[in-house]
């Protein structure tokens, strides 16, 4: 038998669970049938009747998902403990086949097997038909084969069988190295591929790095306060000199003519010493 890679899913069942918090909020119809869902074995042939409701279902879930959580945990530190791993063993001893064989009547199976024998629709295909100049008889509707008499089916006891069962399947394809817990929203999730992943989504990697966006906003201001304290030095050298040349007030005009700024931005440049400091400092002119 040649190497056959697995896939992995990045949040498969028993991860979701682990995850969720929203439909453990309270029992609406849409958590009753998420929690169905959930405690359904999906493999093939998993189902069968389930011998509990789907409030018994979220009870069960939600009661257990602490514990549940814990032993995610444990196996990611690789250290499970022998009574969490008996849970599991447990639990996966749950899942059992069901064999059974179809005795009934073969006529009754051929006509169970019987494909839109009264279907509406069918019978809705004949009479388009019919509009477009077609025949009227288009023939018997299909039939398919009766399905096999030897049947089986995978039974669960409890809620937790299913969960237990996927995580026992994803252990037993040494998946526990991949398994991993989000350093930014701490939700489990299995590593889908080879290279070691610390977050769960890319949204949550850009949460716990600072995103470019906000390296060149902050390289903005930094760019915009060295203007300002150069602008800044400008008018302190011009004042310095203008006192040297007259006794009188200095003048605005003659400030901007020896700076060259603009009046827009002398007046932007003390607007922004009035939001650090309170005050005028180096645009007051009346000292």
């Amino acid at each position: 038998m040649g190497y056959v890679s697995t896939k992995w899913v990045k949040f498969p069942s028993f991860v979701q669970y682990a995850n969720e918090q929203r439909h453990f909020l309270g029992l609406t119809s849409e958590a009753l049938q998420w929690a169905n869902l959930l405690a359904t074995p999906a493999v093939k042939g998993g189902g069968g009747r389930l011998p509990w409701t789907p409030e018994e279902a979220w009870e069960q879930l939600r009661r257990h998902q602490v514990a549940f959580r814990r032993l995610l945990d444990a196996l990611i530190d690789g250290r499970p403990t022998r009574a969490q791993m008996q849970v599991l063993t447990e639990h996966c001893n749950h899942m059992r086949h069901t064999i059974g064989w179809d005795d009934t009547p073969e006529l009754r199976r051929k006509q169970a097997a019987q494909r839109y024998e009264d279907d509406e629709r069918w019978e809705g295909l004949r009479q388009k038909l019919r509009s477009r100049g077609h025949p009227g008889d288009i023939g018997e509707s299909p039939q398919r084969p009766p399905l096999s008499r030897y049947n089986w089916h995978i039974n669960a006891q409890d809620p937790l069988d299913a969960l237990y069962w996927e995580l026992h399947q994803f252990l037993d394809k040494e998946g526990q190295s991949r398994l991993r817990q989000c350093r930014q929203c701490e939700r489990y999730f299995v590593q889908a591929t080879a290279r070691r992943q610390s977050y769960c989504m890319t949204s949550c990697q850009q949460k716990a790095n600072t995103p470019k966006a906000q390296n060149n906003a902050e390289y903005q201001r930094q760019h915009r306060k060295r203007k300002i304290e150069k602008d800044l030095q400008k008018i302190t050298a011009a004042k310095k000199k203008l006192r040297t040349q007259t006794a009188t007030a200095l003048m605005e005009e003659w400030v901007l003519e020896e700076t060259k700024l603009t009046k827009r931005r002398f007046n932007a440049l003390g607007n922004w010493e009035i939001k650090q400091y309170g005050h005028r400092r180096v645009t007051d002119l009346t000292a």
